[in-house]
């Protein structure tokens, strides 16, 4: 998730303020208060992300830099975002299925299917193995995006599927 913030202090503040009721809500019920996970301070590209790691593996990573909030469940969704040299709009994956949309939205959401594909390969042998009989018709699919616009009476969600030719 990546959101725009005008007033970058307040909401480091405020996201911070937050951190402990949600190490709190994944603790594990009937264990001692030294045994609920806490978020830790981790450097990647340059910017200071806020880590909560579960014993499941599960990450919670967030961090506020350039005018943006990042929240992502590795630290390399944080990463990619503060690497990145050229505005997303400039991305030839992004301009297929995002491109021409309208201009004014309240929601715009776009996967990269590649980098997706190579995630879920990685992980858990179910999900590797779902992967492994759906990988022919998704390396078909070079990206999807999601736009919503709301207007005074009205509201209007657009999904596009980019499909190699």
């Amino acid at each position: 998730i990546v959101a725009r913030t005008v007033n970058q202090t307040r909401t480091q503040h405020e996201l911070a303020q937050l951190e402990a009721p949600l190490a709190q809500l994944f603790s594990t019920p009937g264990k001692n208060q030294s045994s609920v996970p806490v978020f830790n301070d981790r450097q990647v590209a340059g910017v200071t992300a806020h880590q909560l790691q579960l014993s499941t593996g599960f990450q919670l990573d967030y961090a506020v830099f350039h005018g943006l909030v990042v929240i992502s469940t590795s630290l390399h969704g944080i990463e990619d975002v503060a690497k990145q040299a050229a505005p997303l709009s400039r991305d030839p994956a992004f301009t297929s299925v995002l491109g021409s949309g309208p201009r004014h939205v309240t929601s715009l959401v776009f996967a990269n299917l590649a980098t997706l594909i190579g995630a879920t390969q990685q992980s858990s042998s179910t999900a590797a193995s779902l992967a492994a009989r759906l990988m022919p018709n998704l390396q078909q699919i070079t990206g999807v995006g999601l736009t919503s616009t709301r207007g005074a009476s009205d509201a209007t969600t657009q999904v596009t599927v980019a499909v190699k030719p």
